[in-house]
């Protein structure tokens, strides 16, 4: 099967494309500081923990 590619159509494909890839770089963003929040998190609950066995 051949599809030919009018102008237009074209600059829509590449717009989708560019919307795409913005989408996929804030979404690799996103989950890069989720994982940086758990590992926040993860070393707030050990400190605590400590601080529990201390005045236990």
């Amino acid at each position: 099967m051949v599809f030919t590619v009018l102008e237009g159509e074209k600059s829509m494909i590449e717009a989708f494309t560019a919307f795409l890839q913005n989408l996929e770089f804030g979404l690799y963003n996103a989950i890069i500081r989720i994982n940086e929040k758990i590992h926040d998190l993860n070393k707030f609950q050990r400190f605590n923990t400590e601080i529990l066995k201390t005045y236990k």
